[in-house]
């Protein structure tokens, strides 16, 4: 098992801070990996290497899970662990190290995305409630789409936390006595990134129906929707209310850009739509 600890603590503060009683006599952690200790020497190895609290620690092939039991709980209040599996699909070992550790996720304090999701009217401070529930938890706010809705304001959160602080934080939410927001909580599952490669971009006078019969001809030629932005405004000259949307999107390989125009040709000229198509080069 390799270990990569980076601080910006210097050494002389290292061992501060660090609960050894429940990392290594926990009830998390197994039996079998507790005999172990007398032979690995846990708190000496960790000790060595200069461990502290703040630390973000990148553990190599974890494999049962052994050194995640007691990394875990020192690292949970401040730090980060990091595991770094084998690819699932690679030699024996790294199949191993990912299978086998999934057992020790759930006691430990690894961090994990979750997607925050709310919506209530609009007030002064709604944001700072937010980072507060965030902060106080030890969530780190990473990525976000907030906006005025209405008279409401809504949006998604991307957060990393522990999966102690998502309970915390799910437990904050459903003590919430203010009923002007409504929160919900998903777990982010890992995916790999997706770019887009075709612009949509379409204009006309508003009426109801536009987005179904736009998302329903994409839908139909597996093509996903990335971002997707929309408006009502008034028009410069007569003042008729219009329709204006953005969509990038991701269309699959051997898409044919053709069907998709005549498609949205129909659409237009039921609809009195203007539809632009642009490929977008990665």
């Amino acid at each position: 098992v390799l270990l990569a600890l980076v601080s910006s603590l210097a050494f002389a503060d290292g061992h501060k801070g660090l609960d050894w009683d429940t990392a290594l006599s926990g009830d998390h952690r197994s039996e079998s990996n507790r005999a172990r200790d007398q032979y690995r020497h846990p708190r000496e190895t960790l000790e060595f290497f200069g461990l502290s609290a703040e630390m973000t620690v990148l553990e190599v092939s974890p494999g049962g899970g052994w050194y995640t039991e007691v990394l875990a709980p020192l690292l949970k209040d401040h730090g980060q662990l990091v595991a770094g599996h084998g690819a699932p699909n690679g030699n024996a070992y790294g199949r191993r190290s990912s299978d086998d550790n999934r057992y020790a996720r759930p006691r430990g304090s690894m961090q994990q995305q979750y997607v925050i999701t709310f919506a209530g009217a609009d007030r002064t401070g709604l944001v700072e409630t937010l980072a507060e529930l965030v902060k106080s938890h030890g969530g780190d706010w990473q990525q976000s789409e907030l906006t005025r809705l209405g008279g409401a304001f809504a949006g998604a959160i991307l957060v990393h936390v522990s999966s102690e602080g998502f309970q915390a934080i799910n437990r904050a939410v459903e003590q919430e006595e203010n009923t002007d927001l409504a929160i919900h909580i998903t777990e982010a599952v890992s995916q790999p990134r997706v770019e887009p490669n075709l612009h949509l971009a379409l204009t006309g006078p508003n009426r109801p129906g536009i987005v179904y019969e736009i998302t329903h001809e994409l839908a139909e030629l597996d093509v996903n929707i990335l971002h997707f932005t929309s408006r009502v405004e008034s028009g410069a000259w007569s003042g008729e209310s219009l329709f204006v949307a953005d969509l990038d999107t991701c269309a699959p390989a051997g898409f044919d850009l053709e069907e998709l125009r005549d498609r949205l040709d129909g659409i237009e000229e039921r609809m009195t739509l203007e539809i632009d198509i642009e490929s977008v080069k990665s």
